[in-house]
């Protein structure tokens, strides 16, 4: 059988059994004494009565008989008298062990006291010291005060009080201890616990090795998040620099892509190649997704606010989403008052796109979306616009409202509702609403749908002032090239025989761009360093980013243009493709009658720009 396991006694344990072995020995010996106090009355009184009988004369036999008797008794009451001396023996042996073993309990509670490295100190339930450890007696040392069993713990109080011993204290809530500092610069914690009969043990330990240690891991920890803190803003920039890098590689994807989709193939090939479009459509979504994002945590985007007219930006909106929604199987309907508003048209319009992305990804097939606005005014009187984004798809609670905005977060659902997505997409609308100062607001029933409403200043006098002035209204720099007056037919030439020029210092692009323009039916030249000349091209595509010289300088398409036109070289139509997404560039194309794409290249729009150009250039001339 497994032995029961006997719990250790704590010396306070001990002290209490001994002192009950001691009060049951005394209360035996009194017994015992008792016994033979008894017992010597017995025998006086036998020994009177024996003395008494002879001198009657009693009858011989009778007084033997009688003495007989007696003195029976009297060996009874003797062997009794002799077990009982016997057990005062054992008692009084017992008595000196307990005492022995008490004073052995006592001197190894004093020097247990004495090893432990706190302060140890003992109170009655008077509040008066009863016991304590050299380690107790040197706190007070230094303050005159010499520590006596005895002492009232109010009259410690007082010294720490008059001398001021302590510079600040506060609570542990961790531990249920108070924590004290030191007029010289150590940490105490002071442990309070009660004693059965109502008195205190109080342990003072000494933590300023903890405190000093917590402060340098404070001081390690602020740096480690300062270091974080700037790690993650250098990732973001590095993220938002380095996008044309990322960019190249799935640019030339996209182009061999449109070539293989050109060629001529067996059904199930044509299947597959339609799949890798849309991987490589899903790709290009999530890449620009995370360029936006760290662009805006790193500081990279520029709000350039100009004054702008309600209703072209909006049929701008309306013209780019139209396809999406027939593609989709959603309605999507547009309106807009004839009003002018003061933003970044570019940032507002990325803003607004997200929201219609999203309306678009959790509205059900036959859905309707809404773009449109409304005029108010607020208490102040100033009067605003509220640019609206309304759908009537899932929805949802009040309680995913805090978290809609979050990083990565895709509402319970999503993926019944959206394609691949990281869920970043109205983080980007609020930073952006934070970088415009347009405050955001959003209503939602799950079941019925939502609305996210961007509120806008109101410019009251501008249409009187800019009326038939020119205004930006989206991002989409080469806007103008679209709006000019060039007949549907003349986009229909054939491109045959036309030279074109492509510069790139990637030979990945060079070569997709090679294969796209040559199944078009174009003569195509590649370059992964720019010609001398322009000369015997009909159009020249080029890269903004080529290449950096031997002093580390980026050359770019523009630096090539320059260098040609002062050569004397004219130039034949143009175009730019970057992933450089950049106002002033734009500004600086639109000037020069530059067209500007940017990466990832669309291969339709690359297609329609090029007949664009090449016949808007043959009726000029």
């Amino acid at each position: 059988m497994t032995k029961p396991i006997v719990p250790m006694q704590t010396a306070d344990e001990k002290g209490e059994d001994i002192a009950q072995q001691l009060s049951e020995a005394r209360h035996a010996l009194a017994i015992q004494a008792e016994e033979i106090r008894k017992l010597r009355k017995i025998n006086l009184a036998l020994i009177e009565r024996v003395e008494e009988t002879g001198a009657g004369g009693s009858a011989p036999y009778a007084a033997f008989e009688h003495a007989a008797v007696l003195a029976e008794q009297v060996r009874e009451r003797t062997a009794k008298l002799s077990h009982t001396s016997e057990a005062l023996q054992r008692s009084n042996a017992s008595l000196r062990r307990a005492n022995q073993a008490a004073s052995l309990a006592h001197r190894r509670l004093v020097d247990a006291i004495e090893s432990i490295s706190d302060a140890f100190v003992l109170f009655d339930a008077s509040h008066k010291i009863r016991l304590f450890n050299h380690r107790f007696r040197e706190y007070w040392h230094d303050l005159g005060l010499k520590v006596e069993v005895g002492m009232p713990r109010s009259r410690l109080q007082l010294q720490a009080q008059e001398y001021a011993l302590v510079q600040q204290w506060a609570h542990d809530s961790e531990t249920r201890s108070r924590v004290y500092q030191l007029t010289n610069g150590r940490w105490i914690q002071l442990s309070e616990r009660l004693t059965g009969d109502g008195g205190r043990v109080l342990l003072y330990t000494d933590i300023t090795a903890l405190k000093r240690s917590e402060d340098k891991s404070r001081q390690r920890l602020q740096q480690a998040k300062q270091a974080a803190e700037q790690a993650n803003l250098s990732k973001t920039k590095f993220l938002a620099a380095v996008s044309h890098d990322l960019v190249q590689p799935l640019n030339a994807a996209r182009l061999f892509h449109a070539a293989m989709q050109d060629q001529e193939m067996p059904a199930k090939l044509a299947q597959l190649v339609d799949s890798a479009g849309r991987s490589l459509a899903d790709v290009e979504h999530l890449l620009r997704t995370l360029i936006d994002i760290s662009k805006l945590d790193a500081g990279a985007l520029q709000v350039k606010k100009e004054v702008v007219f309600l209703p072209a930006f909006i049929a701008n909106l309306d013209e780019q989403h139209q396809p999406l929604a027939q593609q989709k199987q959603r309605e999507f309907r547009s309106h807009a008052q004839s009003l002018w508003v003061e933003t970044d048209p570019a940032l507002l319009s990325r803003l607004l796109r997200n929201l219609l992305s999203n309306a678009f990804r959790y509205t059900d097939v036959d859905g309707r979306v809404v773009l449109g606005c409304r005029r108010g005014t607020d208490s102040t009187g100033q009067g605003y616009v509220d640019v609206q984004v309304l759908d009537n798809g899932c929805g949802f609670n009040s309680d995913e409202r805090t978290r809609i905005f979050n990083e990565f977060h895709r509402l319970p659902g999503a993926h019944r509702h959206s394609e691949n997505g990281l869920g970043l997409g109205l983080a980007i609308v609020e930073r952006l609403s934070h970088l415009l100062e347009h405050p955001l607001q959003v209503r939602s029933t799950p079941g019925r749908g939502s609305c996210f409403t961007v509120r806008l200043p109101l410019l009251e006098g501008a249409a009187r002032e800019l009326d038939g002035i020119a205004t930006v209204t989206s991002d989409d720099p080469d806007r103008w090239l679209r709006t000019q007056s060039v007949s549907v037919a003349d986009l229909a030439h054939s491109s045959a025989s036309k030279a074109v020029a492509v510069i790139d210092n990637d030979p990945a692009v060079c070569r997709a761009m090679q294969s796209l323009l040559e199944g078009w039916g174009y003569v195509v030249v590649t370059f992964e360093e720019p010609p001398v000349a322009p000369a015997g091209f009909d159009l020249i595509i080029l890269d903004y980013h080529l290449h950096e010289d031997e002093q580390g300088q980026v050359v770019t398409g523009l630096d090539v243009l320059n260098t040609w036109q002062s050569g004397g070289y004219s130039l034949p139509p143009t175009m730019m493709i970057t992933a450089n997404h950049s106002k002033s560039l734009a500004q600086v194309l639109q000037r020069r009658k530059i067209a500007l794409l940017h990466k990832p290249v669309r291969p339709a729009k690359l297609r329609a720009l090029l007949q664009h150009l090449l016949n808007n250039h043959k009726i000029n001339d």
